[in-house]
């Protein structure tokens, strides 16, 4: 657990919260107005802070603004503003505001916040006949409900240096295992450690959570009481002993689709295994013929076709497998309108096709059944360079029955991976993604079905997941990608001549654990601002699945209002009791005075977070151990508070925030949410740019250089996918919104890549 600041920032006053305004004309140009800007003023203010109450849910919903009175109170019901609009004419547009309805409105309020008068009111405009009051109401309601979206260009977000980080590369490191069973707070469900606040009495022991305030009795002795910060439980002992990450198995699945003979110009001549597969040069070489060109056809190149390129990749990497990694089994399945399962190319291979592409259960059951993974890769690698170099390009794409027959094969190790190389669109059996945005909603349905029931059986068996696509084709990333997002698997858009590299990169990162899952615990007086949670709870869990030692996630968090005006509201409370007790009525009968004396005594209000030196914080990790042993991993930390902003922005760790603001931002957007995403996104640059001045280091800088270009990028993939229009039969799926559904492959590996981005994405 890291903090992304020295401090913890606790504002003592509703004032000192750090709030950034985010108007439309902010969003029109987000690559120059991330540059520094003056620190918001507090006096405009457009939207209400997120609430007070743990009960009530956060206020990134906008308050309403001040339209013109149209007969109707603002706090009216729908309906009755719906009949008001309806009676009352039309408002008269603005006469000479250049700047259409948002710089009307958000210029009105600045000038209502700045003192400056309204501009003089428009003349009348000329009436027509009434409307019948059916078409009224139904324009009056299009008018309310156009409103209410376009005030959303106006917003108000919290931002500071309060973010936490879990880098999953701490689990590679053993921690204390802890004997015993775990204790929980019954109030917070936080667990005792070793900074937990416990007194000894002959009575016995009890512990004062540090998060809740609640009491508990321990019946324990002081030596089964955590000693370290990191411990770790044992939730369920491993089935069985499975080898290091050296009995792993890795699995190729390459397209060999009729496009993958597209070829690509090379400077220079040079000799390619496979590249005579055909017959043709040794035909020509047998006659004594010299090479032969078309008029136009350039001299002193080579043209390599895609499944080349993929064949040299896959070699070399068979070849450094063999030597740095000689126990692995390292396997081959190659897919047209069928699917060969080749192995390690010790049996003979076997073909799939027809109605079995279509059948799940049989995909599955004839993967099982194959036996020709069993010989490491420093025995079989000549068998597999063979096999390899012997596949030739034809027919159509069964990529979905491919994927599954070898998720299922290499789900026979955990820890295993798999590698998708393919250059065009699944048309073939279970899967096709061949016509996806013209299916109605329950045939997208069905397809998305198939790869969200693909993608849990990878997490679950411990199995990363990586689609490699080839520029110069779309293969649907945005729906093939989710497999790899949820596996802990790598999404990327590559040329064929720099595929080594990519193999290079996804082949050099093995998993660390699988099924992992991270909560965040936090003092009562605290609420957690990420996309997904939910700001009532003082807990939040993020499901991370299968992770590397570059897998990162982030919790931002912020304090409630009440516990910041609790302080102002406690003499007015001390000054009432007075004149409540003479108010109260006579003392109650014996029998309920003894009754209120036996319940049992409230517990006492958690402290004011402003109020303490330290904040709590507590994170709880289950992970599932590739040797398959279930562990929880409780790390319990105590963080320095300060109640200056300044104090804890000036020394933000950038990188840090950086991977966070990429992440959150990238959820937001997931759900369709690309106006929040970017404005918060915005305000967060913004925050970050204001502490780069003479004071800051090099590093600092160096980072937000590479934050502000990073952002730029993902803002404009937001800004097109936020523009593209919403297909007419959205998908019933959960995996992204109907908009998310259409983006291009170049914008889906841009998703991907920010939703999963590191702190090193932005270190030098």
């Amino acid at each position: 657990m890291e903090f992304a600041s020295p401090f913890a920032f606790v504002p003592s006053d509703e004032k000192d919260i750090v709030v950034e305004e985010i108007y439309d004309e902010d969003l029109e140009d987000a690559d120059t107005s991330a540059a520094v800007q003056p620190a918001p003023e507090a006096a405009a203010v457009l939207f209400v802070a997120p609430p007070a109450a743990p009960a009530a849910m956060p206020a990134m919903t906008p308050a309403p603004p001040a339209f013109p009175p149209f007969g109707g109170a603002p706090g009216a019901p729908l309906r009755a503003q719906v009949d008001a609009l309806a009676d009352a004419p039309a408002p008269a547009a603005s006469a000479g505001s250049g700047g259409g309805f948002f710089s009307d409105l958000f210029g009105s309020v600045r000038r209502m916040a700045s003192g400056a008068p309204p501009p003089p009111a428009p003349a009348p405009a000329p009436t027509s006949a009434p409307e019948p009051r059916a078409k009224a109401q139904a324009k009056a309601a299009h008018l309310l409900r156009e409103r209410a979206h376009r005030v959303q260009f106006g917003q108000r977000h919290e931002v500071d240096s309060n973010v936490v980080a879990f880098k999953c590369a701490q689990l590679a490191s053993g921690a204390p295992i802890h004997t015993g069973d775990v204790v929980l707070c019954p109030g917070c469900q936080v667990a005792l450690s070793s900074l937990s606040n416990i007194a000894v009495s002959p009575e016995g022991m009890t512990w004062t959570c540090e998060f809740c305030s609640i009491v508990t009795p321990l019946d324990l002795v002081p030596e089964e009481v955590p000693k370290q910060d990191i411990v770790d439980y044992i939730i369920r002992p491993a089935p069985t002993v499975v080898a290091d990450q050296d009995e792993i198995s890795i699995v190729f699945c390459i397209d060999i689709s009729g496009s993958m003979c597209v070829s690509t110009p090379v400077e220079g001549r040079m000799a390619l295994r496979g590249a005579s597969r055909h017959g043709l040069e040794e035909s020509v070489r047998e006659h004594g013929v010299g090479a032969q060109y078309l008029p136009s056809e350039r001299r002193g190149v080579t043209y390599v076709t895609r499944l080349q390129a993929v064949q040299a990749a896959v070699d070399a990497q068979i070849k450094a497998m063999s030597k740095e990694h000689p126990n692995r089994k390292v396997g081959l399945i190659a897919f047209n309108k069928e699917i060969t399962l080749i192995g390690d190319g010790s049996v003979a291979p076997i073909t799939l096709a027809g109605d079995t592409l279509s059948n799940p259960e049989a995909l599955r059951t004839a993967a099982l059944e194959f036996a020709g993974m069993t010989h490491a890769v420093k025995d079989s690698h000549t068998m597999l360079t063979e096999k390899l170099f012997g596949l030739e390009e034809t027919s159509a794409t069964a990529l979905g029955p491919a994927l599954l027959a070898a998720v299922t094969i290499a789900g026979r190790t955990r820890g295993s991976k798999v590698v998708m190389c393919t250059d065009g669109l699944a048309n073939v059996g279970i899967g096709s993604l061949e016509g996806y945005d013209t299916m109605d909603a329950e045939g997208q349905g069905v397809v998305d079905g198939f790869y969200e029931s693909l993608a849990a059986a990878a997490q679950h068996a411990g199995v990363a997941v990586s689609v490699i696509s080839i520029i110069g084709e779309e293969c649907k990333l945005e729906r093939l990608g989710r497999v790899a997002d949820v596996t802990g698997g790598d999404v990327a858009r590559v040329s064929p001549l720099t595929l080594h590299k990519d193999f290079n990169s996804i082949l050099a990162k093995p998993l660390l654990a699988t099924n992992v899952s991270a909560t965040m615990f936090l003092h009562a007086g605290l609420y957690f601002r990420n996309a997904d949670a939910d700001p009532r709870k003082n807990q939040f869990t993020i499901e991370l699945g299968n992770v590397n030692e570059d897998s990162e996630t982030f919790f931002d968090f912020g304090v409630r209002r009440e516990y910041i005006n609790r302080k102002a509201a406690a003499p007015a409370a001390a000054a009432a009791e007075p004149a409540a007790a003479a108010a109260a009525p006579a003392a109650a009968p014996a029998p309920v005075a003894e009754a209120r004396a036996a319940a049992p005594a409230p517990p006492p209000a958690p402290p004011l977070p402003s109020q303490l030196t330290e904040l709590p914080f507590q994170l709880h990790v289950k992970f599932t151990r590739l040797d398959g042993m279930e562990c929880l991993r409780v790390i319990t930390r105590k963080q320095p508070v300060t109640t200056s902003a300044a104090k804890a922005n000036a020394n933000i760790n950038v990188a840090m925030y950086a991977a966070h603001v990429s992440q959150n931002a990238s959820r937001m957007a997931e759900k369709g949410d690309f106006t929040n995403s970017r404005g918060w996104a915005l305000g967060a640059r913004r925050m970050v740019a204001r502490q780069m001045t003479g004071e800051s280091s090099t590093v600092q800088q160096a980072e937000y250089g590479l934050f502000d270009d990073f952002m730029n990028d993902m803002d404009r993939s937001a800004r097109t996918s936020s523009a593209r229009p919403t297909p007419v039969a959205p998908s019933a799926s959960a995996w992204g919104t109907p908009r998310m559904q259409g983006r291009s492959d170049e914008e889906a590996e841009r998703h991907y890549k920010a939703k999963k981005a590191s702190s090193s994405v932005f270190k030098k």
